[in-house]
């Protein structure tokens, strides 16, 4: 496409999800390295040097050009998306074959359309709109209606982030419990992510992403801790630092689950919860009332002293809330009872302690 002015936006979508890739790649790499000096014996004057001086000089330099690359991501992104929705091709459509290509999702012999896989099934459009309504545009938006048509009906199913359990869906170490329930949070929020980690297809760059599923999810979930517990949240705001060895901190998995391209519900403002435990069942009423709106909430919990571990509200039904708990890759269900008596038993751990919730 001959650009004279603006922005070729489906090649700035593109080139936006690369940079934002490639500064994720920068922190695993940077995190890689930083483990592998550290996992021998190793002592002595050379190796206190070394080692000083990758934490204190190399690994600070690598963080730096990681926030400057996911800062020019960011702009990219932004300008992209801007100028699509002044065209009008991030539009939302309605009716019969919106949304839709020939032979695509939503299209003639496509999912949703007429003859074709999924033919007037209303999920089909309603991962369409979700993905449009997750920033996904253009030619990308393109590329996830046509992956959706080439699959079984099988397939389709498997994206749904609530049958992805088990192994492939386990924390990839004991620190990011967090990070993988933001993980899973972004997957049901954003139909393409999850497309990407559970099938290995990038809808926004048209290309596979290698590896399995549950490498896909583990890689994901380390990048988000890099990016949680770093001086910059996702839309480049300064937030506090967080020791990694400490898990994820409540405010910046706020200021996650809040960001632009995050792990919220698009365009929603998330706040901290604390629970009072001789009032637990306001906080078990707020878990309620967001999950029947549609979010899914973080949750943090613990023994008496302090939280130690952090969940993941995906639905309540008949007044019980389903969690996914990254310890085991499972779903576990909770009662108000359980909840208000501090035995909710998640992960091990039995007492609420904050709720990452909804402001607007």
């Amino acid at each position: 496409m001959t650009v004279t002015h603006g922005m070729d936006t489906a090649a700035g979508l593109q080139a936006g999800s690369q940079l934002e890739s490639g500064s994720q790649e920068i922190l695993r790499i940077a995190t890689t390295v930083g483990q592998a000096l550290t996992a021998f014996d190793w002592f002595g004057a050379d190796a206190d040097d070394t080692r000083a001086t990758w934490d204190g000089t190399h690994r600070p330099s690598l963080d730096a050009v990681a926030t400057a690359v996911a800062e020019i991501a960011r702009l990219v992104l932004a300008e992209a998306r801007a100028q699509d929705d002044v065209s009008g091709e991030g539009a939302s459509a309605t009716g019969a074959g919106a949304l839709g290509f020939a032979g695509g999702p939503g299209g003639s012999g496509g999912p949703g359309g007429s003859g074709g896989p999924g033919a007037g099934d209303p999920r089909t459009q309603a991962l369409l709109d979700r993905a449009a309504a997750a920033g996904l545009r253009g030619e990308a938006l393109q590329r996830y209606e046509e992956r959706l048509a080439a699959m079984t009906p099988e397939q389709r199913a498997a994206l749904d982030p609530s049958t992805f359990r088990g192994a492939q869906a386990v924390q990839p170490d004991g620190t990011t419990c967090g990070s993988s329930s933001l993980v899973m949070a972004r997957m049901i929020n954003n139909p393409a992510y999850a497309m990407q980690v559970v099938d290995g297809f990038d809808p926004a760059t048209g290309r596979s992403v290698g590896g399995t599923a549950q490498e896909r999810f583990a890689a994901e979930a380390l990048a988000m801790h890099e990016r949680t517990n770093g001086w910059f949240d996702r839309d480049g705001d300064l937030q506090s630092a967080w020791p990694m060895a400490l898990g994820t901190a409540p405010g910046p998995l706020a200021q996650e689950m809040s960001s632009t391209g995050g792990s919220g519900v698009p365009g929603t403002t998330y706040g901290v919860d604390y629970v009072r435990w001789e009032d637990a069942g306001s906080s078990y009423d707020k878990l309620v009332a967001a999950s029947q709106a549609g979010h899914a909430v973080p949750v943090f919990v613990g023994d008496g002293t302090v939280p130690r571990h952090v969940v993941l509200v995906t639905g309540a039904e008949g007044g019980d809330l389903s969690f996914y708990e990254p310890g085991a890759g499972q779903s576990v269900t909770v009662t108000r009872e359980q909840w208000e008596s501090g035995q909710v038993s998640l992960g091990g751990w039995d007492r609420p302690w904050a709720i990452v919730t909804p402001r607007d």
